[in-house]
Order: structure tokens, then sequence, then C-alpha cells
């Protein structure tokens, strides 16, 4: 949300955020449940933590940027 009031991000970096919004998770959870590669203590989302779910967003959108 910070990052949404400070940088005002157009149409594409909207639409880019969303797609990692539901991809991101989804790669993590496949690598929790499929592949057996790691386990989180709070594993909310499939077994992926909520604050792993919205870095994604966060680290695409600054790599994005840099």
């Amino acid at each position: 949300m910070l990052y949404w009031l400070l940088f005002r991000p157009d149409a594409f970096e909207r639409r880019l955020a969303l797609l990692v919004a539901c991809c991101g998770p989804l790669v993590e959870v496949l690598y929790i449940q499929l592949g057996g590669l790691h386990h989180y203590q709070l594993g909310w989302l499939g077994g992926v933590p909520l604050w792993i779910a919205l870095w994604w967003v966060l680290a695409v959108l600054i790599l994005r940027d840099i």
C-alpha cells in the first residue's frame, strides 16, 4: 500500500503486480507441497506465510524500478 502511495504505479505495473500476486505464491506452494523443499512454521497459504506472498509483489515492483 505504501508503495502505491509513493510511486503511483501505471496500468502495466498494476497488471504485473496482479499477475505476480497470483503466480508468485503459487510457485512457493508448489515448492513446498510438491517438492517438499522446505517448511514454514506459520505457513497459512498452502504452507506459505503471508509475508512471502506480499513480498513477491513488492520485490517485483522494486526490481522493475531498478
